[in-house]
């Protein structure tokens, strides 16, 4: 990898001339107005980031690896001679463009491991890493958090600041950090949110901050992709049961009268607790991925728990001390209801259809090219190309259930996948070997445009 910087990035974009009025302001007596882009204007980040797509389009186009956060620049390659001539390309092309980089901020010398926007990124490792400042930061602040102890609520803002920085970069973070969230919540928004106030430090932050005031928990780092899942549990719920199947295997059970009273989204919540200790023996220390038809079960799932509703954080938190104490890996997707087949009590689940579909003569002229695939890997009985094709919509006929659960090696495949899966198709391939005849956009301003070439 190589990181370039650019020196006054915005200021290389001009405002219309008509324009400048409204970027006036005045140092004594002296009236000025900006001629570029200035820094502070809440529209310009979206405005520069919009300019730049059409530079780092280009660059996809050439087959470079380019990944773009406002005027700092990542680019990766497999070898350092390949890294060194992408580097020159783009250099190349912003310097024929008129920017300016700025070297020291930049890391010019191909690395497998360097700090860029806020995170140092190790590709032998594949992980990131919270920066050491940014640990000796926290490390710091932690020992005048004490149970009981009454610390001034700007000091509080400033760990949870600190915190929410690492989320992507330390695993379980926004678990050990909810507690603290709520204490704030609970005692600060009573003085209506008065800067001057302090948070009496709970029993239960103290504890978490014991978590985040241990070296090593920061210091694993977080890996770049989750593992694949190796298993699918579909969970619902309603006011009077709840139910959940992995594969063949089915599981269902009754409310209590006092559970019975619970609002649905609690409901939706632990019903995946109970599915999963229910399957323990078949995903001990795997990944899974958990589909329900409750968005707000799938984001206190994913989001390790919320402040939102304390009932629900803490189902969440309870969810994932199991978890990590089983080995589990989990995630959550949304299950729409409208494609369950079986809703009431066991669900399942429906592939996404596509709002783009390929005429059949179109179809029929890409096989003749390159050959007629056994399997359609994204499909549903009305619209696969293939007798064989992968579905959440089983049991149908012809259907095989989730194309990501399958090994595609030793067969040519076809792939009309939803925009969000490219990615995740491309992975798949490269890790399969697989040989796939692949619809997708001519959009070089995805990050994945470059993988896909």
């Amino acid at each position: 990898m190589v990181s370039v910087d650019l020196q006054d990035a915005y200021f290389h974009i001009p405002i219309l001339k008509s324009h400048r009025k409204y970027l006036r302001f005045v140092v004594g007596s002296q009236h000025y107005q900006f001629a570029v882009l200035p820094f502070g204007l809440t529209s310009v980040p979206r405005v520069f980031t919009k300019v730049m797509a059409v530079v780092a389009a280009e660059l996809r186009r050439r087959g470079i690896a380019v990944f773009p956060y406002l005027d700092d620049w990542l680019i990766k390659a497999k070898t350092q001679e390949l890294v060194r001539c992408h580097l020159q390309s783009t250099t190349q092309l912003l310097y024929d463009l008129g920017f300016s980089i700025n070297v020291p901020k930049s890391h010019l010398e191909p690395s497998q491991r360097l700090l860029f926007i806020g995170a140092i990124l190790d590709t032998t490792l594949n992980r990131a890493f919270p920066p050491p400042q940014r640990v000796q930061d926290i490390q710091a602040l932690i020992p005048m958090f004490q149970n009981g102890a009454v610390v001034p609520v700007l000091k509080v803002l400033r760990l949870l600041g600190l915190f929410a920085s690492c989320i992507l970069l330390v695993t379980h973070a926004r678990w050990h950090m909810r507690a603290l969230q709520w204490c704030v919540r609970r005692q600060w928004f009573q003085h209506k949110g008065d800067l001057e106030e302090s948070v009496t430090i709970t029993r239960d932050s103290a504890v978490d901050l014991q978590w985040w005031a241990a070296v090593d928990n920061l210091s694993q780092g977080r890996p770049f992709s989750l593992p694949p899942p190796v298993a699918t549990v579909v969970t619902d719920a309603s006011t009077l049961g709840w139910g959940a199947h992995l594969g063949g295997l089915e599981v269902k059970g009754l409310w209590t009268p006092v559970e019975q009273r619970f609002h649905i989204n609690l409901l939706e919540l632990r019903a995946v607790r109970l599915a999963l200790k229910a399957f323990l023996p078949s995903i001990r220390g795997q990944s899974v991925q958990i589909l329900t038809d409750n968005t707000t079960a799938m984001w206190y799932i994913n989001k390790q728990g919320g402040v939102g509703s304390y009932l629900l954080c803490r189902e969440a938190l309870r969810l994932w001390s199991w978890l990590q104490d089983h080995k589990i890996c989990l995630v959550a997707h949304h299950l729409a209801r409208a494609l369950n087949l079986r809703a009431d009590v066991l669900s399942r689940r429906s592939s996404v259809d596509h709002e783009w579909r390929l005429q059949p003569d179109l179809v029929l002229y890409i096989f003749q090219i390159w050959g007629y695939p056994q399997i359609d890997l994204f499909a549903t009985q009305d619209n696969a190309q293939c007798p064989l094709f992968c579905s959440l919509q089983y049991p149908v006929q012809g259907a095989l259930g989730d194309a990501f659960q399958m090994s595609w090696k030793g067969q040519l495949l076809y792939a009309f996948p939803p925009i969000p899966l490219i990615p995740r198709v491309l992975r798949k391939i490269r890790q399969d070997r697989a040989q796939v005849i692949l619809i997708a956009p001519d959009w070089p301003r995805r990050v994945w445009y470059s993988d896909l070439l």
